[in-house]
């Protein structure tokens, strides 16, 4: 059963600059990949509590709009895996994150999705990584915590600095699947683009699912 707390934001999110809609150009390729894995129910919400669940972002250099050292991504906003579709109001630049303090600075029409940390630790973890593509799937997670390697614990919840930590501290391959087994049906794939983070899932679907 999955947690009443599921999505959840447990950052700081203090640091938060509200803008209007962000522009198809930005977000076009990262929703095109995000409506293949909503097809799939991949990404989606619980019934009957409408909890949504899954989560995607692209690196992108936002140097113009905040300089720092760590990565900058863009990323789905919070709660929005009910949407068949999202648009620019549903997208968020992660511009900044610090993790003394557990906090986001973000620049968007909406707060980011819960996992931001996590999506934060693998950039920085891997330079290369540019895509992590964060789903939901009983079967597949049960199939994952049961014969894969490569995951978290199952005493570390989501969205905390203990999983952020975990993300830092795996021995990361170039593109693979982690699976997160304190996070009940939740694994992601993370890549050098999109293209090969979405393959990964598609191709662990279609083995256990078709």
């Amino acid at each position: 059963m999955v947690d009443i707390n599921e999505g959840v934001i447990k950052f700081n999110t203090k640091e938060h600059f509200q803008t209007n809609a962000l522009e198809p150009n930005e977000y076009r390729t990262l929703e095109s990949w995000r409506e293949k894995l909503w097809d799939i129910k991949l990404i989606g919400s619980y019934c009957p509590s409408n909890i949504g669940y899954g989560n995607l972002s692209v690196k992108v250099d936002y140097s113009d709009i905040l300089q720092t050292s760590e990565p900058q991504f863009l990323i789905t906003g919070t709660q929005t895996g009910h949407k068949k579709n999202l648009d620019g109001n549903d997208y968020v630049r992660v511009l900044n994150f610090d993790q003394e303090n557990f906090s986001v600075t973000s620049s968007g029409p909406c707060s980011p999705s819960s996992e931001t940390p996590s999506h934060f630790s693998l950039y920085k973890a891997k330079s290369d990584i540019n895509a992590i593509f964060h789903v939901h799937d009983n079967i597949i997670w049960k199939y994952l915590s049961e014969n894969h390697d490569l995951a978290t614990p199952a005493d570390v919840e989501y969205g905390t600095p203990e999983m952020a930590k975990q993300f830092l501290n795996l021995d990361l391959p170039d593109k693979g699947i982690i699976v997160m087994k304190g996070h009940e049906d939740g694994f992601l794939s993370y890549a050098k683009n999109m293209e090969e983070a979405g393959e990964l899932l598609l191709e662990i679907y279609n083995k256990l699912n078709r």
